[in-house]
């Protein structure tokens, strides 16, 4: 198959697939900060402090004693 398009046709479709590519970055953009909005609406006190302390000096520390206090606790023993 041979296609010939004149110079003035592939501008044309050069012009059209840069205009359409706009259009679906615009719409995958806006689809994005629509989900990053609705993520923030569910995040919980949870999300907000999880991660925090993982560079902390004590941290080993807090999560050992955290294990051994609910091991101690535990009615199943």
């Amino acid at each position: 198959m041979n296609l010939q398009l004149d110079p003035h046709d592939l501008r044309r479709l050069q012009e059209l697939a840069k205009r359409e590519g706009k259009v679906v970055e615009s719409l995958a953009a806006e689809i994005l900060q629509e989900a990053l909005a609705a993520r923030e609406k569910t995040r919980t006190w949870v999300d907000e402090v999880s991660g925090s302390f993982e560079n902390d000096p004590e941290f080993e520390e807090v999560v050992r004693l955290g294990k051994e206090l609910r091991r101690a606790e535990r009615t199943d023993r």
